[in-house]
């Protein structure tokens, strides 16, 4: 079958382009320098393709999971390293609102936020000692949970150690699972602002990943 096959897909993909074009005018210089592509998810922002797969019922576009390969694919055109991240953002966004489970409150948050002004975000889980946690395992970072008054447990604060952040530069949110220290031995996965309570270290040349 030739994509694409509805108007709706075609202007994606038309909008897709435009933005290749101008990503592979950069792409050379930044896989020399290492720097990171500022200005091709300044141009992601500006199109509004952070809203791409987020429901309508948000104010989102609707994308399907189709739509957003479609896109990534041609964003790969002019620069796969800004296309892989940005998939990481739809992916995050889209796996959120299909397999459920969140809490509205949170999830309305995060979607409204990249309609309204392109907000990104990315799970960081992987770690030193634990790898990939889709190979099981417990994380080693941890969330001290902080109680009331009441008893009841008003805040959470996280500690701990990712080994990689793909698009962390331009990153609004972090999805960050941790150990629960409340006694339940349970891992949560907490949304959360991306602001100066994180410390990056620069320890690897990521080459053309950025």
């Amino acid at each position: 079958m030739d994509f694409p096959t509805t108007e709706r897909q075609a202007s994606f993909l038309q909008l897709a382009d435009r933005l290749a074009e101008a990503f592979a005018e950069r792409a050379g210089e930044q896989d020399r320098s290492g720097e990171f592509p500022y200005a091709n998810f300044a141009d992601i922002r500006a199109a509004g393709l952070p809203a791409l797969v987020v429901p309508v019922e948000f104010g989102g576009w609707g994308g399907d999971l189709l739509d957003a390969i479609m896109v990534a694919e041609h964003l790969a055109r002019g620069d796969g390293s800004t296309a892989l991240s940005f998939v990481m953002h739809m992916q995050t966004i889209g796996s959120a609102v299909e397999a459920g489970g969140w809490p509205q409150a949170p999830l309305a948050e995060l979607c409204r936020a990249a309609v309204e002004r392109g907000a990104l975000v990315n799970s960081l889980a992987t770690e030193p000692a634990l790898g990939s946690p889709s190979r099981g395992g417990r994380p080693q970072t941890i969330a001290q949970p902080i109680y009331g008054s009441d008893g009841t447990i008003t805040r959470w604060i996280l500690t701990g150690c990712k080994s990689f952040a793909s698009m962390f530069p331009v990153l609004d949110y972090a999805i960050l699972p941790a150990a629960l220290e409340d006694g339940s031995d349970e891992v949560g996965r907490f949304l959360v602002a991306v602001d100066d309570h994180f410390r990056v270290e620069r320890a690897w040349d990521a080459i053309g990943m950025r």
